[in-house]
């Protein structure tokens, strides 16, 4: 595809590339007057938002099938799946290989089928609060970028902590797959999703909770990871909840201990919709409804 230096309008001009190598090249000759665009559904959340301006130009990246679909990746011992960035919210819930996955309960929660349907999983990693991301964050995501011909790798936690630094600069590298590890499922591991709030169109959830971990016979946390997200707040981990909890089998009174440490650890944002004070204890509430319910059931076996 020729690529010719751009005559500028008022209107955005939509380009379509069909191979990969395409779409970088005319980033690189567009510049930051362009940026990349699949299902379309993020675009239209920052624009209704006015979180982003409309770009001059947009490079659809819809018709490059190397960022579809999803397989399964193995080295050695452990599994790894990978996801195409335009692989879509559906197809993240129903494909054999993740639809029993933290994840595909994620996307199931996502606003409504029609916007599942033309969604994609990029969009939802690149919209920087997305519904998914909590439980991408408990599933040890990394993020393979393509910048030029380049390729980057990121572990999510570490790129969305930068965005929290710098939330309004466009990312102007192309995201080529998402890379998640695939859970050994086992008698006494477990793994736990749960949001509350409103999701009318492309309005995000109030709090949004994923755990998953291991648990040894007797009830004591081996392993755990949580996450929390909610709002326009940057989802995260909770590395100091984590901590406590591995080891310990909680009584009454160490339960009330992670529920206020969890209250604390969680930056929550607030909005006209909830406050931080809300939020953190409903993040708390979740948690510990879900790690209670998954304790009993684990150790009564």
């Amino acid at each position: 595809m020729a690529i010719h230096e751009p005559e500028w309008s008022d209107m955005p001009m939509l380009w379509q590339p069909k191979r990969l190598e395409e779409a970088v090249e005319l980033k690189r000759v567009l510049g930051e007057d362009a940026v990349f665009v699949a299902g379309g559904t993020l675009l239209q959340t920052e624009w209704e938002n006015d979180r982003q301006m409309a770009p001059l130009h947009m490079i659809s990246i819809e018709g490059i099938d190397r960022l579809k679909g999803v397989y399964e990746k193995i080295n050695g011992d452990q599994g790894h799946l990978v996801i195409g960035p335009l692989t879509s919210l559906t197809t993240c819930m129903q494909h054999p290989l993740i639809k029993n996955s933290l994840l595909a309960r994620a996307c199931k929660q996502i606003a409504a089928p029609s916007v599942r349907n033309r969604g994609t999983i990029g969009g939802n990693v690149l919209s920087i609060n997305g519904d998914a991301l909590p439980a991408m964050l408990v599933m040890n995501a990394e993020l393979i970028w393509q910048h030029g011909k380049k390729h980057d790798r990121t572990p999510l936690r570490e790129w969305l902590q930068s965005r929290r630094r710098n939330s309004t600069e466009r990312e102007d590298r192309l995201l080529v797959s998402i890379q998640l590890e695939d859970p050994r499922e086992t008698e006494y591991s477990f793994s736990y999703y749960e949001k509350v709030g409103r999701r009318e169109a492309f309005a995000p959830s109030l709090v949004t909770v994923a755990a998953s971990g291991l648990l040894d016979n007797e009830g004591r946390f081996v392993k755990v990871t949580l996450a929390v997200g909610g709002g326009k707040a940057i989802p995260d981990r909770l590395p100091v909840v984590e901590s406590m909890l591995t080891g310990m089998k909680p009584d009454v009174e160490s339960w009330q201990q992670i529920h206020e440490y969890i209250r604390r650890e969680y930056q929550a944002g607030h909005d006209s919709f909830a406050s931080s004070a809300y939020r953190k204890q409903a993040a708390a509430n979740l948690l510990l409804t879900g790690l209670m319910s998954e304790q009993r059931k684990l150790s009564s076996h």
